[in-house]
């Protein structure tokens, strides 16, 4: 994108936020565009304990000029998502700004963009979605609701940005035409971080929200097990959720405390010199055929990319087929044992494992995430 063109935006950015991921990108993307305004609202996730507060930073011609967070309902859950659309609105309209582009991560605050358009304080409304969950809500009710809103929202929304390939085929079937749907990848700007192409150590590395659909319950179990081969091996969790305090219990009771390192929320800012010179990604998702994994793009797997190491991941997910066909590491079965055995041959050969290293490495410039944005921003704005 030409200087020109990112100094005339306005852009406002809506996300339900877990840790570092797209409105973080999106908002480096246009603050270091030089963009004369960029507004970052982050609202709570329900399900996440930890995030209880709606989080607005703005940025002016590339400087942030302020931060401030505001209290938000955290249950009953469908009470306070409503509650969060209307107070989105309300924070919009109390602002003297109005806006080129509002882009959503989730048809839920796009749906809050929406009126946000028809009221005048935006132009155009992009959702950015990871994708539709079929178990997103235990109640059939408002699952229904969700999807038919989801549906709706994406056919009035100006353009669709979709994480995964496979989201294009859906929008396009809900009447969306091709021109209006864009494929952007989870990733990052490879200049962002650290890229080593040989390490020997004993380090692994976990990324994400510590909760049971990135099956984070069996990490203890799969050290203890690598430990009796690697008695110095070293596994780095940096991510926060509801079980937390599970995973330390177990840790303890294991004997791992000095195995087992919980780092807690990190911006990419706090590791991005750092991740490289892990030995192995690990990203033991819980298998299911309807979450919402099935149909995302997971950010953890291209940040291990990015950095060049070797994955272990769940199999049976479009990207852990990915991961297998082109030797990037190993897809295995949601247990202790084929996890273990895994990480076991990596740190076993350190050869083996560089090679496969210097091949991911190669194989993440295909995602340089700044080269879609440029793409894809020259065309809709």
């Amino acid at each position: 994108m030409n200087g020109n063109l990112s100094s005339e935006r306005k852009i406002l950015l809506l996300s339900h936020y877990a840790s570092y991921a797209m409105q973080d990108l999106l908002f480096e993307y246009f603050t270091k565009h030089k963009a004369i305004l960029v507004t970052k609202i982050n609202f709570p996730l329900l399900y996440l304990p930890f995030l209880k507060q709606i989080e607005i930073t703005t940025s002016e011609k590339g400087k942030t000029i302020s931060f401030k967070k505001i209290a938000s309902l955290l249950k009953p859950k469908p009470i306070a998502y409503v509650l969060q659309i209307i107070q989105l609105i309300y924070v919009v309209i109390a602002s003297r700004y109005r806006y080129d582009v509002l882009i959503a991560q989730d048809s839920l605050l796009a749906m809050g963009g929406i009126f946000i358009r028809a009221i005048g304080k935006c132009k155009k409304v992009i959702l950015y979605s990871h994708g539709t969950g079929k178990t997103r809500f235990d109640n059939k009710i408002f699952q229904i609701i969700y999807e038919t809103v989801d549906k709706f929202i994406a056919r009035q929304s100006d353009y669709n940005f979709v994480l995964s390939q496979g989201m294009v085929e859906v929008r396009r079937k809900q009447g969306i035409a091709s021109d209006k749907v864009f494929w952007i990848p989870a990733s990052i700007p490879l200049d962002s971080l650290s890229r080593k192409k040989a390490v020997n150590n004993k380090k692994i590395i976990f990324i994400g929200v510590l909760d049971a659909r990135n099956g984070v319950s069996i990490l203890p179990d799969v050290i203890a097990f690598v430990k009796r081969k690697f008695p110095t091996v070293n596994l780095d969790i940096i991510g926060d959720g509801v079980f937390l305090d599970l995973l330390k219990t177990r840790t303890k009771a294991l004997g791992l405390r000095k195995n087992i390192h919980f780092l807690g929320r990190l911006s990419l800012k706090d590791y991005a010199a750092n991740l490289t010179n892990y030995s192995i990604g690990i990203a033991p998702y819980e298998f299911s055929e309807n979450n919402l994994t099935q149909i995302t793009d997971p950010m953890k797997v291209r940040l291990y990319m990015s950095a060049g190491l070797p994955i272990v991941v769940t199999k049976n997910f479009t990207f852990s087929e990915e991961i297998r066909k082109n030797n990037l590491g190993f897809a295995v079965d949601y247990n202790v044992e084929s996890f273990s055995d895994k990480l076991i041959q990596l740190l076993s050969d350190n050869e083996f494992s560089n090679r496969m290293r210097v091949r991911t490495l190669e194989y993440s410039k295909k995602y340089d995430l700044h080269v879609f944005y440029n793409k894809v921003f020259e065309k809709i704005l």
